[in-house]
């Protein structure tokens, strides 16, 4: 699957508002969902290494819980945040794409358990930024990381990370790069 179809089937769920199945990795059902990425890119001007933590919430988890995603990982990124909201039977669908991809599958971690400042230190290090990549999924109730430098121990939970990765990479940039163009840009053009 390449990204113009995985972008193409996000754009086509999230406007249709068509939903997937209900039921969660580790069990549980419900709307109130959460997906971030934290990563670190290179500056294209500057060649510097700047951590980025991109999260999209379901709008029941704006309602329950409101615009704060309840985890350290946007302390880690400084100025690099982006959040979104989208409809819950979106969050769903790609929450079952997820599970489909096997994310259920990798070592998890409890988002509390990595500390931001450390988490930036290692993302911005040479020779560790290449493993300082996370996502994170979560219900009101529950929500696990999965850390990739977590799952070097085996060539299957790399590829898996990797392949979870892809999607969720996909999953909130599309969603956050959807919702900024609903709402348009910051300034009215002059007529």
């Amino acid at each position: 699957m390449n990204w113009r179809t995985i972008a193409l089937s996000l754009a086509a769920a999230f406007l249709a508002g068509c939903g997937g199945p209900r039921t969660l990795p580790w069990g549980g059902t419900g709307d109130i969902l959460k997906l971030s990425y934290y990563r670190v890119n290179t500056d294209p001007r500057t060649k510097k290494l700047e951590p980025t933590y991109r999260v999209v919430m379901s709008q029941s988890w704006r309602e329950f819980r409101g615009d704060a995603p309840g985890e350290p990982f946007g302390r880690a990124a400084p100025g690099r945040v982006y959040s979104g909201f989208v409809t819950d039977a979106h969050m769903r669908a790609c929450i079952a794409d997820l599970t489909k991809a096997g994310i259920g599958g990798l070592q998890p971690s409890e988002p509390e358990s990595h500390n931001p400042h450390d988490l930036h230190r290692k993302a911005v290090h040479p020779a560790e930024h290449e493993y300082t990549r996370v996502i994170t999924i979560g219900t009101e109730k529950w929500h696990k990381s999965f850390y990739y430098r977590d799952q070097q121990s085996s060539r299957d939970l790399i590829e898996t990370f990797v392949r979870c990765e892809k999607l969720a990479s996909a999953y909130v940039q599309m969603s956050i790069m959807i919702q900024s163009e609903a709402v348009g840009p910051a300034f009215p053009k002059e007529r």
